[in-house]
């Protein structure tokens, strides 16, 4: 109760002489609804803007509602790619969408299109992945011998490095 008090969601009733509160139906009323709405989610920040649209509460409770659609949303969204990520076993460095077109990708190739995806817009991501599918892969032969540690292995060239041309068209 005091917590409501200092948050000025909850009227501090009067005193009586003994000093002892004395609360009424009103504040047991709105208690309830403080509760009620706080088990709903309602932030008690956005409980004070409700209490205080006493000319439409409703209106308040429908910007709460969209909000709550978008942060479920949100984690729909969110909860699909982690699917994606444990189904497909791929690495969580690359972007969303990406689950199929970029899983044989080298670890470069794969951190070069997570940074892409910080740069570029969705529809220039959409045509990287559609690249990825049409590409062919180039799978190692017998004859490649280089390891990690050789200057050729670091240069990147990958996937990232034989698209170039492409990108500067």
């Amino acid at each position: 109760m005091r917590y409501y008090h200092q948050l000025e969601l909850l009227d501090e009733p009067e005193r009586l002489t003994n000093g002892y509160k004395q609360y009424e139906v009103r504040h047991l009323v709105f208690l309830l609804q403080i509760t009620r709405l706080t088990d709903l989610g309602v932030p008690l920040a956005q409980i004070e803007s409700i209490g205080s649209s006493v000319d439409d509460p409703a209106s308040a409770l429908r910007t709460i509602d969209a909000e709550l659609a978008a942060t479920i949303e949100r984690l729909q969204r969110i909860r699909a790619e982690l699917a994606a990520i444990l189904e497909n076993r791929i690495s969580a460095s690359l972007p969303a969408g990406f689950a199929a077109a970029g899983r044989d990708l080298s670890e470069a190739d794969q951190s070069l299109l997570l940074i892409w995806s910080k740069v570029f817009d969705e529809g220039a991501m959409d045509d990287l992945k559609q690249m990825l599918i049409d590409s062919p892969r180039r799978l190692p032969t017998s004859s490649s011998t280089s390891s990690p540690t050789t200057p050729t292995a670091r240069r990147g060239d990958g996937w990232a490095s034989s698209t170039l041309p492409c990108w500067r068209r």
